[in-house]
């Protein structure tokens, strides 16, 4: 599958590409599921390539991240879409299940390959 930032490069530059119709279907935390947007309603940043902005009824600005990207809509037909296992996994391990499996990963990176061994 081909990663997100590279489809969306290719939909920002390719005019013969971009002239077909694109929704974005990305993971809003606030909403709990996937919402939709039309490609031509996002705003792309100059300073952080990784995040796109949206501007919702209220005029606020709202920055998502590619990782939140969950589908990509050409003409009405699906052509990208996250991978479905990587989507259950990262909402089954909570926020503190996370903090805890990072202090084990750098407990262990610490800690020398070998057992040191006493001298004698």
């Amino acid at each position: 599958m081909r990663p997100i930032h590279e489809l969306l490069a290719r939909i920002r530059w390719d005019a013969e590409f971009a002239k077909s119709r694109f929704v974005i279907g990305y993971w809003d935390r606030i909403a709990g599921h996937v919402l939709h947007a039309d490609l031509r309603e996002i705003a792309w940043d100059a300073d952080s390539p990784s995040i796109f902005h949206l501007t919702d009824e209220d005029g606020a600005d709202h920055g998502i991240p590619f990782h939140r990207v969950r589908e990509v809509w050409r003409d009405g037909t699906l052509i990208w879409e996250r991978h479905r296992w990587a989507i259950r996994h990262s909402r089954r391990i909570g926020h503190e299940r996370l903090i805890a499996v990072q202090a084990i990963r750098s407990a262990v990176r610490s800690r020398p390959a070998y057992p040191l061994q006493r001298a004698r």
